[in-house]
């Protein structure tokens, strides 16, 4: 896996807070802008206040509890999602001015539509096995529409034997076909690009889930660890692969907000968004797959560790659009297409990166259509962690003192990001990275602070049990999220109910 870079967050719904390793390009030089100190723990010995008859004792947690404030959600490197939401149908920007400002130092190129490989990660090791409503052939095989097939390794020599069955759950059985096949390819009824969903192939993943993509599928030998793995890798159209990771990253909705005076194309200001997303996506994929792709394999994986790819399911005519009127747009850096990261919220400043930190005026969108409000709910953040947890994860520390920012990189409130934390207890101290404290307890971002309510003694002072919880401080009350998009969630293979195929 070349390319060390992480999508985070999806801008397509309210309320995304997934513990996920934190994936940062390899020539990423985050630098530290100053010796920006905060001490934002309480002393380690209690202090006491007295008014009249009565005494109270301060404790550094005296609830149990890590309260922490914060912004964004991600690491704030290139475009924020909510911020260029913002710019476009609040501030009305165009899609050029607001990759402009995010990617600073990049140069607008085209190339003509190419195919791209995408390997489904959450079908790793396990056999290929497909469907559609319409006939279709899978390794010379014809299958009559409805019926599944499947292709499964022969891990000693490396060729596939063929099986159908009624359906993808092997329905009457499966039965054998062919055997010793290379390399085998399945071809839909229909690769046009508007072809409807009953002429496209149908992946029955090993992990429950049915994936409808456009394209062709191949099932592919891996050898790179020394023994073939199979791997199942869908081919379409690099605009195709777009019209279905542009709405599984921003929400299609946002391109029907804004209004429409003096908007560019007739469509609602907010569109200027997923024309943005289409180029950002476009120019990550062509960078992406020339830094050497996906695993030696695919020229790119089809989860959050690459960009969202669920196939068809996420799929509307506004995005579908957008990617069509930026068609071959995408940008370089240094003559190469641009490293273009993206994450759900920068929380009002982008990090530096490969492009300069800039204010992202647009993170603190909150407007309303019609009779919805669409906000950005992590521009600001509030969570909560239990002492205990904290203790546990730095067993040296003995009973947790105080955390420590030691230091930020100066951009934005409390200046900014937390680069190093200082974790101390009655025993010892541990100093980890902000990044590294974030995703061991599943924080939005890295900028945030350590904050300590008021309380006292009279309030309990016992540890709280439970995991740690985050809240927002947005979206305003009563407000309702009518947008769509993928789940964002890394694919888990689950212990336990992965689709099997007897034979």
């Amino acid at each position: 896996m070349p390319f060390m870079w992480r999508i985070w967050g999806r801008a397509s719904g309210p309320s995304r807070r997934h513990r996920r390793p934190v994936r940062v390009a390899a020539f990423l030089a985050v630098a530290s802008l100053g010796a920006a100190t905060a001490l934002l723990g309480t002393a380690a010995a209690p202090a006491t206040a007295e008014s009249g008859a009565t005494t109270t004792t301060t404790l550094p947690f005296p609830d149990g509890l890590v309260h922490i404030d914060g912004h964004g959600f991600g690491p704030g490197v290139g475009m924020g999602q909510w911020g260029a939401f913002g710019y476009a149908a609040v501030r009305h920007k165009a899609y050029g001015w607001i990759l402009a400002h995010f990617y600073g130092g990049t140069h607008a190129a085209t190339t003509t539509d190419r195919n791209i490989s995408v390997g489904i990660i959450e079908n790793e090791g396990a056999p290929v096995v497909l469907t559609s409503p319409t006939k279709y052939r899978f390794g010379g095989v014809r299958v009559p529409g409805g019926d599944a097939a499947e292709a499964v390794l022969d891990t000693t020599t490396g060729l596939w034997d063929m099986y159908t069955a009624k359906s993808c759950a092997g329905s009457g059985g499966w039965t054998q076909v062919a055997s010793g096949v290379t390399r085998p390819q399945a071809v839909p009824a229909s690769q046009h690009p508007q072809a409807p969903a009953g002429d496209l192939l149908t992946i029955c993943r090993a992990d429950g889930v049915d994936m409808t993509v456009r394209g062709i599928v191949r099932a592919v030998a891996n050898d790179a660890s020394g023994s073939p793995v199979a791997e199942t890798v869908n081919v379409l159209p690099l605009d195709e692969y777009l019209a279905d990771v542009v709405p599984s990253e921003s929400s299609s909705g946002w391109g029907r907000v804004g209004g429409t005076v003096g908007a560019p194309q007739g469509e609602p200001w907010g569109f200027q968004e997923l024309e943005a997303q289409a180029v950002a996506a476009r120019t990550y994929a062509l960078a992406y797959v020339a830094d050497g792709g996906w695993q030696g394999y695919a020229g790119i994986c089809d989860s959050d560790y690459c960009q969202s790819y669920p196939g068809t399911t996420n799929e509307s005519a506004i995005s579908t659009l957008a990617v069509r009127d930026t068609a071959g747009l995408y940008l370089t850096l240094a003559g190469q297409p641009a490293p273009t990261q993206y994450s759900a919220s920068t929380g009002g400043w982008t990090a530096p990166s490969l492009f300069p930190a800039v204010i992202d005026r647009g993170d603190s969108v909150c407007l309303q259509n019609t009779s919805y409000w669409t906000c950005n709910a992590q521009h600001d953040w509030q969570a909560t962690v239990p002492v205990k947890a904290v203790e546990a994860t730095f067993p040296t520390i003995g009973t947790l003192e105080a955390v420590h920012v030691l230091s930020r990189d100066g951009l934005g409130q409390w200046q900014g990001r937390a680069l190093t934390i200082k974790i101390r207890g009655s025993k010892g101290a541990v100093v980890e990275t902000g990044d590294t404290f974030q995703s061991q307890f599943g924080l939005y971002s890295n900028w945030f602070i350590i904050t300590h309510p008021t309380t006292t003694t009279s309030a309990s002072s016992a540890s709280r049990s439970g995991s740690w919880t985050a809240t927002t401080s947005r979206p305003a009350p009563g407000a309702t999220w009518p947008l769509q998009g993928g789940t964002g969630l890394l694919p888990m293979r689950p212990a336990g109910g992965l689709r099997t195929h007897p034979r």
